[in-house]
């Protein structure tokens, strides 16, 4: 079964809340736009105020999309602490020092309650980006803060109470 994402949205406008039908042209977009949604989910910007980010918002906080991206992160964590694959370039020392933050990454992302869009994109963006604390030239201490940060999003407000 394909998942084509939710029925309905709600959405801030001028003129209040309201119900909005996702269109097929707007799921179309999503998919093209998908790294800049991202990116802007995770520097914070609003879902609610926007269809698109609306739309990747829904889509990445729902169960299945969560458990995917712990997946991606436990196996960029396996393929770099067994060198399992050296035709894919991992800076292995940085992935194996932040073990114990992937894993806590991993385990906040499949928690059984919800989840702030940003907090997901920010998980996104650290594993995609080629330039971010995974892929670009900086050290594990940046890339243990940026999951840390994320990790943090990902957690409830009544739960830091």
């Amino acid at each position: 079964m394909v998942n084509k994402g939710p029925k309905t949205l709600l959405l801030d406008s001028l003129d209040g809340l309201q119900l909005v039908q996702p269109r097929w042209r707007d799921r179309l977009l999503v998919r093209l736009l998908v790294d800049r949604l991202d990116l802007e989910l995770a520097a914070g910007r609003s879902p609610d105020d926007n269809r698109l980010r609306s739309l990747r918002a829904a889509a990445i906080v729902a169960p299945p999309a969560r458990e995917r991206l712990a997946g991606h992160w436990e196996a960029t964590l396996e393929r770099a602490a067994n060198q399992a694959n050296r035709r894919i370039p991992l800076p292995r020392d940085r992935i194996v020092g932040a073990k114990a933050e992937i894993r806590a990454l991993a385990q906040a992302l499949r928690a059984g309650r919800p989840v702030s869009a940003r907090g997901v994109a920010m998980a996104y963006v650290i594993l995609v980006a080629g330039a971010g604390p995974l892929h670009g030239p900086r050290g594990s201490a940046d890339l243990r803060a940026a999951i840390e940060a994320a990790i943090a999003e990902l957690v409830p407000v009544h739960q830091l109470a």
